[in-house]
C-alpha cells in the first residue's frame, strides 16, 4: 500500500496467493483518520466462524452507525476469500 499526500491509498498489485487487503476507503481517496474503521475491525475479528466477506460487511455497518456516514470500503483479493476466523485450538 502506498500513500501520497492528497492522492489517497493506491491499490496493491501482484499480491501473493491467499492475501486479502481491506481498505477503509476507495482507491485514490482519503478518509478521515478517526479510528472508526480500526475500532470496528478489531471488535469484529474476535467473532468466531464468520466468513471474511460477511465480517467486512459488518464492519462497514458498524462504521456507518458510529460516523453517521455511508462508508465505501475496497478489498484486494488474490484468491476467493473463504477465510473465517475460528476458535483457537487448546
Amino acid at each position: 500500500m502506498t500513500r501520497s499526500p492528497g492522492e489517497g491509498l493506491a491499490q496493491v498489485m501482484g499480491l501473493p496467493e491467499g492475501t486479502v487487503i481491506a481498505y477503509a476507503c476507495p482507491f485514490n481517496q482519503n478518509v478521515p483518520d478517526d479510528g472508526a474503521y480500526a475500532r470496528a475491525l478489531s471488535t469484529r475479528v474476535r467473532e468466531r466462524e464468520v466468513a471474511l466477506p460477511v465480517l467486512l460487511r459488518q464492519v462497514q455497518a458498524d462504521v456507518e452507525r458510529e460516523t453517521q456516514a455511508r462508508p465505501e470500503f475496497m478489498m484486494s483479493v488474490s484468491a476467493q476469500p473463504s477465510f473465517a476466523f475460528s476458535q483457537p485450538r487448546e
